[in-house]
This record gives structure tokens, sequence and C-alpha cells, in this order.
């Protein structure tokens, strides 16, 4: 597991806004805000949920990233193999181009899969934000004077500082 590289915090105001502060780990001055809009109202406890609802899936989807990147170097070197190197090596041609074949429809299937991988990916994380009461997985950069103005408002609860 790589070291956090940044601290998140989570905010809600009085009026049901949502906040997220975040900060590199090495200079937490340097905060930044972002504005969820709101569904429904939302706890602090839903966010954190949603935190390692993200996590766990985020580390889902590294792992497979990293399978499929590997698929994709083995077709890779079984068409360069049925290609190239079986025929130079005299092996028969029904053995080369079968590799070549089954290899060249792999490749053709990781390259669809990377293809369509990224939609599905966008499409899981804006649900889980959704099923948090959020109206979107994008959030509305806020000017630090604006954000901190929200934050310091009368019933902003403010959650605990996470290392992501």
């Amino acid at each position: 597991m790589t070291a956090p590289k940044h601290q998140v915090q989570w905010f809600v105001t009085g009026q049901g806004a949502v906040l997220q502060a975040s900060a590199p780990v090495d200079d937490p001055g340097a905060r930044t805000y972002v504005r969820y809009e709101a569904s429904r109202p939302v706890d602090l406890d839903t966010l954190y949920a949603l935190e390692e609802r993200f996590a766990t899936f985020r580390a889902r989807s590294d792992k497979g990233t990293g399978a499929l990147l590997v698929l994709l170097g083995v077709a890779a070197v079984g068409v360069v193999a049925g290609w190239l190197v079986l025929p130079w090596l005299g092996v028969s041609d029904d053995v080369a181009g079968t590799l070549l074949v089954a290899s060249a429809v792999v490749l053709a299937l990781a390259f669809l899969a990377s293809a369509v991988l990224p939609g599905l990916v966008r499409r899981h994380v804006e649900r889980m934000y959704v099923d948090s009461g959020l109206v979107s997985a994008v959030p509305r950069a806020l000017r630090r004077t604006q954000a901190e103005e929200l934050v310091a408002a009368p019933g902003t609860a403010a959650g605990h500082v996470s290392l992501m």
C-alpha cells in the first residue's frame, strides 16, 4: 500500500451543504475545498461509509487494471510468438497459427475491455455517490474564503481528518 498523500475532511453545514476539504500531507495549509450538492439530508457517517466504499472499490479496480495489463502483455507475447518466433523455430504452422489466432482474439477482447471499463467504472462511482445522498460524484470548487465562511457557520458538523 502506498503512503497517504492527502488529508481529507468532510463538513456538513446547518443548511445541508456537503463540503470536502483536501490538503497534501506535507502541506496542510494548502487546503482546497469542494462542495457536493445533496439530494437529501446527509450525515457524516454516510460520508465516511462512502469514503470506505470508494476505497474498497478503488483497490479492487486497481487489481483488475493490473490483471488486464498482464493479460494484454501475455496476449501480445502470444501474437509475436505465433507470428514470428514459432515459425522461425520450425514449429508446425498449425501450432503457430492456433497460438496466433487465440492470442489475437484475447488481445482484441482485452482492448475492447480497456475501452469499455472506464465508462463502467465512472457509472459505478457515480452510483455510489448518488446512493449516499449526493446529486453527483462531480463536486464544485469553492473559493477558500467562501468555504471557510460555510465551515464557521453555526450548525456545521466537522468530521475527522482521514488520510488518503
